[in-house]
């Protein structure tokens, strides 16, 4: 497997419930390789999945979109083996993401 829909609760305030990612410019389909690149089928916009933006509608502000939380993307990983992704996909992507973390934004949330 080298690609998966990008299905995940908001990589941002991580609420929202799963789902299935589009792309805000043109409402194609996005989908994660196994490389941290998040890509759109219908455009064909590509970047690493933590440099892309995100807004959901529950930390909605009009036309504001933030980039994900390190935090976020952990939790969208865990995610995945429920939904019956690889778990080598999984790793190599949590491998990414440590070695990005210094890169992304924390956003540790308080109980």
């Amino acid at each position: 497997m080298d690609r998966i829909r990008f299905r995940s609760h908001c990589p941002i305030c991580h609420g929202g419930g799963s789902k299935y990612w589009s792309h805000y410019s043109c409402g194609g389909d996005l989908y994660l390789c196994n490389n941290g690149i998040l890509e759109c089928e219908n455009c064909d916009a590509r970047d690493y999945i933590f440099n892309w933006r995100f807004n959901c509608d529950q930390c909605h502000v009009a036309g504001e979109f933030k980039k994900g939380s390190y935090q976020g993307f952990l939790f969208a990983l865990s995610q995945f083996d429920k939904a019956g992704v690889p778990r080598i996909f999984i790793m190599t992507l949590l491998n990414l993401l440590t070695k990005f973390q210094s890169e992304l934004v924390q956003n540790y949330k308080e109980d």
